[in-house]
């Protein structure tokens, strides 16, 4: 702050006939040199911002496009996809790209990821039928439900080319790396054990299919007017490397 200096003044009068003499001029102390003014400077006001967005991760926004109405979004997704199958939950990524191959007229290629989704989602069921899952059976059996009655009865048309389709799949499954995460109450050794009880199940089940007689299937499909003999619009054929 300044500090102000009071200036004192006395005034002198005189008379004609006798003269007053004024008192000498008080001595004034000498200002102090001014010191630079002393700024105070409010905080910055305290601005609260939006918290940061949770971003989708690479496997949602992925899901997401393979569900796209854009079909080149669609065959964007499936590149993707097919280039880090193992990348995707058996449960939740695996479905869309079946769905996404179907609908982009790879038919074959639909069929083929969809017994891989068997097969890779059985350990997920087996364990939450055995009470270490949170759900994951329930999933499998609407998801399997919801394909299969597209595509079983499509494949079923060609019962030779089923067959390959089938045994291909299985074949490949084994080859992918297993999805990074695992039921939460498992240890990896059981985690692995249970994977392999579901592989050799699943694969079972396969037998039961290269066992069944091809020709009562088409005679079968004959009498109740479906196609049989060859596959409908199958699309792209398998690359070589998914066996």
């Amino acid at each position: 702050m300044t500090v102000a200096l009071l200036l004192l003044f006395q005034a002198a009068s005189t008379t004609a006939t006798l003269p007053l003499l004024s008192p000498p001029a008080p001595l004034l102390p000498k200002a102090a040199p001014s010191a630079a003014p002393i700024v105070v400077t409010a905080p910055p006001m305290l601005t609260l911002s939006p918290p940061a967005p949770i971003l989708p991760s690479w496997e949602d926004a992925l899901v997401e496009q393979l569900r796209s109405e854009d079909r080149m979004v669609r065959e964007r997704a499936i590149e993707a996809a097919l280039a880090a199958p193992y990348a995707l939950h058996p449960l939740t990524g695996y479905p869309p790209l079946v769905g996404a191959l179907w609908r982009n007229g790879r038919r074959i290629q639909a069929a083929f990821w969809f017994y891989v989704f068997q097969e890779r989602s059985a350990a997920w069921a087996l364990a939450d039928d055995e009470g270490r899952g949170s759900g994951a059976a329930a999933v499998r059996a609407a998801m399997n439900d919801q394909l299969g009655q597209v595509i079983n009865p499509w494949t079923a048309g060609d019962v030779s080319a089923w067959k390959r389709i089938a045994a291909r799949a299985v074949s490949y499954e084994a080859k992918v790396p297993l999805y990074a995460r695992r039921p939460e109450a498992m240890t990896q050794r059981d985690w692995l054990t249970t994977v392999d009880r579901a592989r050799a199940s699943y694969r079972e089940q396969l037998g039961q299919l290269q066992g069944v007689d091809a020709a009562a299937i088409a005679e079968a499909r004959k009498q109740r007017g479906l196609p049989t003999g060859s596959l409908d619009d199958p699309g792209p054929d398998l690359p070589d490397a998914w066996q």
